[in-house]
């Protein structure tokens, strides 16, 4: 009964996946072609009314500014839905990636550090790793007003040590309303899933940082 719920559960992840990048195409081929024809008829009209009505023109040119902020956003949020190739690529590489997406669509400076036998061989954990490190990033972007974030996966003789932090503002008040985020929910159900524990450590004014350690056994599949 326990194999046959994982199976299920496995199965139920894999075509989330799936869905997720189906959706990330859509954003960034329909919605991403739709944003750039936007901003390049409100560049247009920004540079035909400079000489006939500056307030217009510069109306138009920041009208032009916010679809460039949209696209920047849709490229972001696209990136995030597309499941970068684990398998064929593995999950250092993955993670490098992650890494630099954040960097350079946020502008948020974002390094990824590692250290000893990075090999995860099961596909899926690699990916639970990945996603999980992604939704630690996107949460520190989207609420810590960070000045860097960063993404550090260790590996020992005992386990696998993901470590994603920021040095924002932290998440004071309501612990318990913060652990039944659906972020939150998310990243602790595929930690379940490998077999691993997270916890998340944060305070007012000093940042936050999610820990994930996976055993070692559990990582090779013994």
């Amino acid at each position: 009964e326990i194999q046959s719920r994982q199976l299920l559960e496995r199965s139920i992840l894999e075509i989330s996946e799936e869905e997720q990048a189906r959706m990330g195409r859509e954003l960034h081929d329909d919605l991403g072609q739709l944003l750039t024809g936007a901003a390049y008829l409100a560049g247009a009209l920004s540079s035909s009314l400079a000489k006939t009505d500056i307030a217009g023109s510069q109306q138009a040119g920041e009208i032009k500014k916010v679809v460039q902020d949209a696209i920047k956003r849709t490229r972001y949020i696209s990136h995030g839905l597309i499941p970068f190739n684990i398998a064929s690529q593995g999950l250092k590489q993955g993670l490098a990636q992650l890494a630099h997406d954040v960097s350079t669509l946020t502008g948020i400076p974002c390094e990824a550090r590692f250290s000893g036998n990075m090999e995860v061989s099961d596909s899926m954990i690699a990916t639970h790793l990945y996603r999980i490190a992604q939704e630690a990033v996107n949460n520190a972007v989207k609420h810590s007003k960070a000045n860097k974030l960063g993404i550090e996966l260790n590996a020992s003789a005992d386990e696998i040590r993901l470590l994603v932090s920021d040095d924002g503002v932290g998440m004071p008040g309501n612990m318990q309303a913060l652990d039944q985020s659906v972020g939150l929910m998310n990243m602790k159900y595929r930690a379940q899933i490998m077999g691993a524990t997270l916890a998340l450590e944060t305070q007012q004014g000093k940042g936050t940082r999610v820990i994930l350690v996976l055993p070692v056994t559990v990582r090779d599949g013994e």
